[in-house]
């Protein structure tokens, strides 16, 4: 179900979000990337938290390529503000040494 988040035509999983995730996992017929446009004012705290979780594996992903990074961020933000913003944060922050590889 996620191959069609690029084209904005997909369904979000609402399971993706429960405590216990999806159990239908990559065989799911539904979005597994964010979804968080709603008709309410905030993003729950489970969506912000697995948006959070998303970002930085996005970021990680991309770390040593840039370039590709900002190629990427529109066709999966395309459903989600807070995504969106949260990957503008999370890139334009500076890494910071891992103080227990020193």
């Amino acid at each position: 179900g996620s191959e069609r988040h690029i084209l904005a035509d997909c369904k979000a999983c609402h399971y993706i979000h429960s405590k216990h995730g999806c159990l239908q996992g990559q065989t799911c017929e539904f979005c597994h990337i964010p979804h968080t446009h709603t008709n309410h004012l905030k993003v729950g705290q489970n969506r912000r938290k697995f948006c959070r979780n998303f970002a930085k594996q996005v970021v990680a992903e991309f770390k040593n390529n840039g370039d590709m990074l900002e190629r990427w961020m529109e066709p999966l933000t395309n459903r989600s503000e807070y995504l969106h913003s949260l990957l503008l944060e999370m890139k334009q922050r500076p890494t910071r040494p891992n103080i227990m590889s020193l």
